[in-house]
């Protein structure tokens, strides 16, 4: 633009000149007063279009300065997009859903105005799994600030708390049941329990206090509504269980990044659709497609695109749809089996299975495919993953470090970008065998007990310990939203003898028959829960 004002400039400097000459013979050659007024029609016409020159180039740099905004509204989100899958997290994130509740904004008192004294009372969190003698060592700020919080909370209000494994994960429904009808002893217990038919069939026959009867439980605080444990657990307005805190990130997909390279499909490009909203079950396809190879051309698949246990991706597929198997309304549970939702789910996953998955003969030749780089893409449970799981444990050669894992996709039914974290969270009931005051006071506990530090409000303590797993970089990327999607609410742990697994799941594995097998489930879950209501 520069250049074409130099010429410009030029030539209205030679026009003018030869317009000085001509006056100059004016008087001597009438002749040239034709040729004089020509040039200065001309030396007009370039004026004029030096002024249009000169206001497109204002348009120009008005548009370029526009440009220019936008492309510093891009970088921004650029930077933001990539601290997203960098994993640049607030630690301290908040869920303003609802509220997280710290024990430093409230001193609980008595009558007189001092803190509730509960008399050195002991309390015991009963599982299967923690060993009281180990001991705990913190692996970080938040771990610090919890054990001085916990120190806090035993002196201040006179109790002490122990976590110890008194069943295991066998005996742990039929141990709850005999404690409570056997009256129970001087302990003073919080029972940690398992999806179980017992289970249920404890909470049918009254073996659970109810806890919506305990003023010093809120269950709209959200350390009770993320993880949605107070809702499967709960009927005909009574509430059993009081699990607190994020569910675990449960059902996900594995990916092997090697062989995806060589299919050609860049690993990092699933983490962006899943940021985008677009990581859903035909993108997951196409990659599927994609990735299952015959190597050497002889007609025999050697890489299938997945490996997984069909009873747990089924399950998955059905919630990621918005589908569910028991629903519950009016105070009625009710068979959902056949829904629109779960029906769909269900023959995709028998689609899937046929197509991109083998034909195992032992429960667990999935694992073995995945390790051995026989499969692309794995369907499993996070905890898989992390330090002691049997992903990590077994991952040498093709797939040590170098193993991807994002949310299950979204299903045809719910929104893009809304992904289900199919996650069983453990109940943690009290026994209805003890009286209205000892189990007050062991809620008062528990619900202190399970509130963060101050300054961490609504910290995700998944982070550190997914970080110390096999993942890569971008796994808090995947737990975050996991653990803050739709987490499910599962009705069926409430019927007796209903088993979505060996009931269902076992039988959706790639023959064509998902609506018949729903069919047969139905007719025989509808017994069930016709007996519970």
């Amino acid at each position: 633009m520069k250049g074409l004002k130099k010429a410009v400039a030029v030539t209205l400097c030679a026009a003018m000149s030869v317009a000085a000459l001509n006056g100059c013979a004016f008087g001597k050659n009438d002749e040239s007063a034709e040729e004089i007024e020509r040039l200065e029609k001309k030396i007009g016409k370039l004026k004029d279009n030096v002024e249009e020159l000169e206001g497109e180039v204002d348009r120009l740099k008005a548009e370029n300065e526009i440009l220019m905004e936008k492309n510093d509204e891009l970088s921004d989100e650029n930077d933001r997009l990539l601290a997203e899958l960098n994993n640049e997290y607030d630690y301290n994130y908040n869920d303003n859903s609802s509220y997280w509740v710290s024990s430093s904004d409230r001193i609980y008192v008595d009558e007189d105005g001092n803190p509730i004294d509960l008399g050195g009372m002991e309390i015991i969190i009963r599982d299967w799994w923690s060993n009281p003698d180990s001991r705990y060592w913190p692996t970080n700020d938040y771990e610090e600030a919890r054990m001085d919080y916990y120190e806090w909370l035993e002196e201040t209000y006179n109790f002490k708390v122990v976590r110890t494994a008194i069943s295991d994960w066998n005996t742990v429904p039929s141990d709850y049941v005999d404690y409570v009808t056997s009256g129970g002893d001087d302990c003073n217990y919080i029972f940690v329990l398992r999806k179980d038919a017992a289970v249920a069939s404890a909470m049918q026959e009254g073996l659970m206090y109810d806890l919506s009867t305990l003023d010093c439980l809120d269950f709209s605080f959200s350390m009770y509504r993320v993880n949605n444990s107070f809702r499967s657990y709960s009927q005909h307005g009574c509430i059993y269980s009081m699990a607190t805190g994020y569910a675990e990130p449960g059902l996900g997909v594995y990916f092997n990044k090697s062989i995806l390279i060589d299919a050609g499909i860049d690993p990092d490009s699933i983490y962006q659709m899943q940021i985008d909203g677009k990581w859903n079950w035909d993108s997951f396809e196409d990659l599927l497609r994609t990735a299952q190879m015959d190597i050497d051309g002889d007609g025999e698949i050697d890489i299938f695109g997945l490996a997984t246990n069909p009873t747990i991706m089924t399950q998955a597929a059905v919630y990621a749809n918005g589908g569910e198997f028991v629903g519950y309304s009016n105070g009625r549970y009710t068979c959902e089996v056949e829904s629109a939702a779960t029906i769909e789910a269900l023959e995709w996953v028998d689609s899937i299975y046929a197509k991109y998955k083998r034909q195992y003969y032992g429960w667990d030749e999935y694992q073995s495919d995945f390790i051995s780089g026989k499969a692309a893409f794995l369907v499993e449970y996070g905890y898989a993953g992390l330090e002691n799981g049997w992903i990590t444990n077994n991952s040498y050669g093709s797939t040590n470090g170098n193993i991807g894992f994002v949310a299950f996709p979204s299903g045809n039914k719910v929104n893009g970008g809304e992904y289900y974290n199919y996650s069983e969270v453990n109940p943690v009931v009290i026994p209805a065998c003890y009286d209205a005051d000892r189990a007050w006071k062991i809620a008062f506990v528990w619900n202190l007990w399970s509130m963060d530090p101050p300054g961490y409000d609504g910290c995700n303590p998944y982070w550190s310990s997914y970080r110390e797993g096999i993942f890569d970089q971008y796994i808090n990327q995947t737990v975050d939203l996991m653990c803050h999607g739709c987490t499910i609410v599962n009705h069926s742990v409430m019927i007796p003898n209903l088993d979505v697994s060996s009931q269902l799941g076992y039988y959706i594995d790639g023959g064509g028959n998902a609506r018949e097998m729903a069919a047969r489930a139905a007719d025989e879950w509808q017994v069930y829960i016709d007996a519970v209501n």
